[in-house]
């Protein structure tokens, strides 16, 4: 192939990369202060935020299985008879539990009836080798620094699953819950929603008050700030390079931490997302963790190279994602301290004998061992069995706290 061509291929394959906005509106776009009004069938009462972990399939269909469970447990709230899944007001999720959040988010019921043939019985391992073993012109678009596998799967998924819908449709679409998906900036490791070109400056938008506030004051909130920031600087990031969310967060339990303390408490930030009245508050964490099986390393053979990657992936997120649980119950416990000890406002979100709940709707709480290790050893992958699957979604019983 000629030089000149080459470039030219490389150049002409470059995915479009996101818009500029052209103006930034404090109160405009998608977020929970502009979806539903709570006097629709999701009630500010029962306030609930669900996160997904990553774990691909398994991840997937783990989270599947919970919003089908909330879908048919019933309840009797402020006098009306409803599913529980229609107080569900927030999605926060990454890596493979993003796939059933999104679906839900965008489709609402529709999930129950076709994602499973739509998506976790397919085989899109295959349907990804097919289209690069099989297209030439994948092959030339492959060759390109701007272009690779992700963007492959992403012109797939776009395709077969998600009808090349957009958070404009999400925004347009008014209903809860508020969908927030996560990826991993690769400078700083940070959480961050989907963006590939920075834009900084051009939309007249003003660093907000409390990201400087947080920076001032140090701790954890400071490094987060000054994570925000950084993007203000376009000549240093004129690009977001963005890699799985699980590197940064898991359990997609941070952005709950991390947001609270940078605005000033978790009153601040549910005043910010004008909800009101709550009586009970829970956060519900589906983690599709994985644990390593003993019986490989039984030999006093050196690991081979898959084990020794597999353990240098899984250990750390593993750790990390069981210190983001803990600091997540520590927090909760204080939250429901502050509200029985502390003096309230009259513009507080909470009402008066306010409750907050922690559900930990992971494979770890299965209690038959045997159960829980095998459902532990199922792959990360984008392809799993249909025994595999089967087992997944109705094995878990979340346990509240």
């Amino acid at each position: 192939m000629p030089l000149c061509l080459a470039f030219w291929s490389c150049e002409y394959v470059r995915p479009t990369l996101n818009a500029p906005l052209i103006q930034y509106a404090p109160a405009g776009g998608y977020r929970l202060l502009n979806l539903a009004p709570p006097e629709a069938d999701n009630s500010d009462g029962l306030f609930l935020a669900a996160t997904f972990s990553g774990g691909e399939v398994r991840a997937s269909a783990l989270a599947f299985g919970v919003l089908r469970e909330l879908a048919r447990h019933e309840i009797a709230w402020q006098g009306r008879h409803k599913r529980l899944l229609d107080e569900l007001d927030v999605i926060f999720a990454l890596s493979g539990g993003s796939f059933t959040a999104a679906y839900c988010a965008l489709y609402g019921d529709r999930l129950f009836d076709d994602f499973e043939y739509r998506f976790l019985r397919k085989d899109w391992d295959t349907e990804l080798r097919t289209r690069v073993l099989w297209s030439p012109s994948n092959w030339i678009r492959l060759w390109s620094p701007y272009f690779g596998r992700a963007h492959l799967l992403a012109e797939l998924l776009d395709e077969a699953l998600f009808d090349r819908k957009t958070y404009a449709d999400l925004a347009a679409r008014r209903q809860r819950p508020l969908l927030a998906i996560h990826a991993t900036d690769m400078t700083s490791l940070s959480r961050f929603e989907f963006t590939l070109k920075n834009y900084a400056g051009q939309c007249r938008h003003q660093p907000l008050d409390f990201l400087e506030r947080a920076r001032r004051e140090g701790g954890v909130s400071a490094q987060v700030a000054s994570e925000a920031l950084s993007y203000l600087d376009v000549k240093k990031r004129p690009y977001v390079h963005l890699v799985d969310g699980g590197l940064a967060d898991n359990m997609a339990l941070r952005g709950i931490i991390e947001g609270v303390g940078l605005v000033g408490g978790h009153e601040q930030l549910l005043k910010l997302s004008g909800v009101k009245n709550i009586q009970k508050l829970v956060v519900l964490a589906v983690n599709a963790e994985t644990s390593p099986d003993a019986l490989e390393y039984r030999s006093d053979h050196v690991p081979i190279m898959s084990q020794a990657m597999r353990s240098m992936i899984d250990v750390p997120i593993n750790r990390y994602s069981f210190d983001t649980v803990m600091l997540i119950r520590l927090a909760l416990k204080q939250w429901q301290e502050d509200l029985r000890d502390k003096p309230r406002g009259v513009d507080s979100p909470f009402a008066p004998d306010a409750k907050i709940h922690f559900i930990n709707a992971s494979l770890a709480e299965i209690v038959d061992p045997d159960e829980r290790l095998a459902l532990m050893k199922i792959p990360t992958s984008l392809y799993l069995t249909e025994d595999q699957i089967d087992r997944l979604p109705c094995r878990i019983r979340p346990h509240p706290s």
